[in-house]
């Protein structure tokens, strides 16, 4: 199986539209075949294959042996857990999501305006804030536009 792919990579490695490029990959894979090459990356692949299956099943039952244990392990805590009295703690219920209830009734807010008049209107803003001494308002003319409208 391992031959074949590496017979099928090498097929794929050669066939290439550039004639040149594909007589030179040929040149290269017939060198590789002289010295044996192909027979010891397979041999290589096999290895490393049973290397990493021999690998993962010591893992694989290492991890086993594990769960054992520790599966044991709970078994013996649960037991104890359940022949020794403990305090019973209440569930407690979680609050619900959302806004909380409120009164329902909204008389008491009305004032007896209704509509949109101006004294509704006087109420609801507040007035606008007195200043002590409000003094001259000044602006400047001089700046960047002020001179580029003039030349313009």
């Amino acid at each position: 199986k391992i031959l074949s792919e590496l017979q099928e990579a090498t097929a794929n490695y050669v066939n290439i539209p550039d004639p040149i490029e594909s007589a030179a990959r040929r040149q290269r894979v017939l060198e590789g075949e002289m010295e044996n090459l192909m027979a010891r990356t397979a041999a290589a692949m096999l290895t490393r294959a049973l290397q990493n299956q021999h690998q993962n099943a010591t893992i694989a039952a290492a991890t086993n042996f594990n769960l054992e244990a520790q599966l044991e392990q709970i078994d013996q805590d649960q037991t104890q857990t359940h022949t020794e009295p403990e305090h019973i703690i209440p569930l407690v219920t979680r609050k619900k999501r959302g806004r909380p209830s409120g009164k329902t009734a909204t008389a008491g807010k009305n004032t007896g305006l209704s509509g949109s008049g101006p004294k509704k209107r006087k109420e609801n803003y507040p007035s606008e804030p007195e200043q002590s001494n409000p003094g001259p308002k000044t602006t400047v003319t001089k700046g960047y536009y002020s001179n580029n409208r003039r030349r313009g």
